[in-house]
């Protein structure tokens, strides 16, 4: 018998405070984008009510749907980061315009990043015996 609960099980915590996730040196906190992460699903809710209309009858352009989804990862996912830099080399602050900048700039790190997010195993307390065995 398979006990599913044990399987699907996360922590809390984790999902809410977030994970270190790194990038090349760049590291990202980043909470998981859904579970016990309400703050995800509330700023989701949010951002799209304007545009229900839009999106039910599918005229939402695919600029306003990428600006939309990244001030969604921007404000209920990105917790933090670390030694990331600008375009010319500095050092660059984490602030919500920061990250909204960067992860527009760079949709293929915005990408990269929600793949995490939404991983369930990053944000379990320890390895399953099926994940060790593989």
């Amino acid at each position: 018998m398979a006990n599913l609960y044990k399987k699907f099980a996360t922590n809390p915590d984790k999902e809410k405070d977030g994970i270190w996730v790194n990038y090349d040196d760049a590291r990202f906190l980043i909470a998981r984008a859904g579970g016990a992460n309400t703050r995800f699903q509330v700023t989701l809710a949010s951002k799209i009510r304007p545009y229900k209309k839009q999106i039910a009858s599918q005229t939402l352009s695919d600029e306003e749907s990428a600006k939309i989804m990244v001030e969604v990862f921007v404000e209920g996912v990105l917790r933090d980061w670390e030694n990331v830099e600008d375009e010319n080399d500095t050092p660059l602050e984490f602030t919500r315009g920061n990250a909204i900048k960067l992860l527009s700039d760079i949709p293929e790190l915005l990408e990269f990043l929600r793949e995490e997010a939404f991983l369930i195993g990053n944000f379990k307390d320890s390895l399953t015996e099926e994940t060790v065995k593989n």
